[in-house]
């Protein structure tokens, strides 16, 4: 999960953190492979070799505007 920091004090965020980290620790162990694997499948989507494609678009797109 993404944490909310925007509008929200340090304790806050931390203590979503907290909650977020306790729910992990009592997912079941088929729960845990499950999230794992979903993490393994998505990865390919957050590499940087394919993020970094959209980073330079964005750069020249930027520069291009000035």
């Amino acid at each position: 999960p993404i944490l909310k920091r925007r509008e929200r004090d340090f304790h806050q965020t931390t203590d979503e953190l907290v909650d977020h980290l306790y729910e992990f620790t009592t997912m079941e162990r088929r729960e845990r492979i499950d999230l794992r694997n979903k993490v393994e499948a998505n990865s390919v989507y957050f590499d940087w070799d394919n993020l970094g494609r959209h980073y330079d678009e964005a750069h020249i797109k930027a520069k291009e505007c000035l």
